[in-house]
């Protein structure tokens, strides 16, 4: 039988090794599977009989040489005494007499001798295995999962302002990434159509970008904001970019990239083109800008810039007529196609549109109307001359 001191440091390794945090050493676990191991042979049901009998011996006072005998022979003699010991004893003689699997003395060993060892009542210890049951379950269905990300009392109500405000479907917004003021919100739409939304909070500043659930299986979600920096003014701050995408299981995700703005992002430019770039920084555009087209031989830019309030707006910018046109994300953090046109007094009548991939990168269209021609008719009653504008068929 082990001894009690080997009881209470296999408990105290069974702790280590099996609680919340296991931190066993090599020489620990050594230890207690040579423990374990041990309770193991000692609940076989021939190790039991043999300690049912010592058990009546002891506790019963003296037998007859042929009771013994057969005792130490293996045979389990009936108990002489009578009440609440005749009882337990029986009973833990017959839970040894049947099998037991390895994994089921691993689980009754202990309460067979906590019965053996203990002359108190039975319910006692079928209360103490029910505590243990309890505790266990209890850890294990209402434990956090590992990959919740714990919410602050602001985070917990912007999480219900976006409910409100995106109407999400319940239960399918939550936090998902963190990188210092960082944070990455995933969540799901049923209408008017199945969408996946990604929303990226960094301080006060806040964008959106939902896809159909279709694009989301083939290409990734991204939400970007620039943030200004410390000093203030139009050069220098950063850009925060979250990238979600689904795993082979069918799993958000998410990656959170930061760079710093700073002269080299110029460097993509050349010339005329280079010096025009820092121009549009030094009138509030961020470095981030974009080279899209040309119109008339003059560039067209995509550039963002903060508005007053703080929040930010994209603008289309055609050099060849010095106009611009900005527009601010949707709620849905969709990007708006921008358009700028000429009007309707102008000779040569044009358009040019930029609008978004679901990625966010802009593309350019170029529209120019046909420009009509003039023809000179002198009348013949007065001899004045009159200009007649002549339009040209689109055809051709």
């Amino acid at each position: 039988m082990p001894h009690d001191h080997d009881g209470e440091e296999r408990r105290a390794l069974q702790r280590k090794a099996y609680g919340r945090e296991a931190s066993l050493t090599d020489a620990e676990a050594r230890r207690l599977h040579e423990l374990e191991h041990a309770l193991r042979e000692s609940a076989r049901p021939e190790a039991t009989a043999e300690r049912s009998a010592r058990t009546a011996v002891r506790d019963t006072g003296p037998v007859d040489g042929a009771r013994l005998d057969g005792m130490r022979a293996g045979e389990v003699q009936p108990p002489v005494t009578r009440g609440v010991l005749d009882e337990e004893s029986t009973a833990a003689a017959s839970v040894a007499e049947e099998p037991m699997t390895e994994s089921a003395a691993d689980e009754a060993a202990p309460g067979i001798w906590r019965t053996l060892r203990s002359h108190g009542k039975p319910v006692a210890v079928a209360s103490a295995v029910l505590l243990a049951i309890g505790l266990g379950a209890g850890w294990a269905l209402f434990s956090p999962r590992a990959s919740d990300i714990p919410l602050s009392a602001e985070e917990v109500e912007r999480k219900l302002e976006l409910y409100t405000a995106q109407k999400f479907d319940d239960g399918s917004l939550r936090a998902v990434a963190r990188d210092g003021d960082a944070l990455v919100w995933f969540a799901t739409k049923s209408a008017p159509e199945p969408q996946s939304c990604l929303t990226l909070d960094v301080g006060e500043q806040s964008s959106i970008n939902c896809v159909t659930d279709d694009e989301f299986a083939t290409f990734p979600l991204n939400a970007s904001i620039s943030v200004p920096s410390d000093e203030g003014g139009s050069m220098g701050g950063s850009s925060v970019n979250a990238t979600g995408m689904l795993t082979t299981a069918g799993e958000v995700m998410v990656a959170i990239n930061r760079w710093n703005y700073d002269d080299s992002m110029l460097d993509q430019f050349e010339g005329e083109e280079k010096v025009r770039a820092q121009a549009l920084i030094d009138e509030g555009y961020q470095p981030g800008m974009s080279l899209i087209g040309h119109f008339r031989g003059e560039p067209v830019w995509v550039a963002d810039r903060f508005t007053d309030t703080g929040s930010m707006e994209r603008c289309l910018i055609v050099d060849v007529v010095d106009a611009s046109k900005c527009a601010a994300p949707d709620n849905s953090g969709k990007q708006a196609p921008i358009r700028l046109s000429s009007g309707d007094a102008d000779d040569s009548p044009w358009s040019l549109t930029v609008e978004f991939t679901g990625w966010g990168m802009p593309y350019l269209t170029i529209t120019e109307g046909p420009t009509g021609g003039s023809l000179v008719v002198i009348d013949t009653e007065s001899g004045d001359p009159i200009e007649v504008q002549v339009p040209v068929d689109p055809a051709g």
